[in-house]
């Protein structure tokens, strides 16, 4: 006989858990938490989504004051600063 095994599932009888982890599919420096049948991924600060794949935009929340421009980094943002404010 042969199995055929659910997604996430290997082995002669589908006993063993597969680790998703093994693909890397946690992007931008985020750790992945392998799971049974599935895997979650913890982002480093400035990302989001299932697979960390998402740059958060600070400045949509216009942080800067002052009329300084926002500029979004990649973990964060940066004010630029119009005369006197610094």
């Amino acid at each position: 006989y042969k199995c055929l095994c659910d997604a996430g599932w290997v082995g002669i009888n589908c006993e063993v858990d597969k680790n998703e982890c093994l693909s890397n599919p946690c992007q931008n420096g985020g750790t992945c938490d392998n799971l049974v049948n599935g895997y979650r991924c913890t982002c480093k600060k400035g990302f989001k989504g299932y697979n960390c794949q998402v740059n958060i935009d600070e400045c949509a929340s216009n942080p800067c004051l002052n009329q300084g421009t926002c500029f979004d980094d990649i973990s964060g943002y940066t004010c630029h600063c119009v005369l006197p404010y610094t």
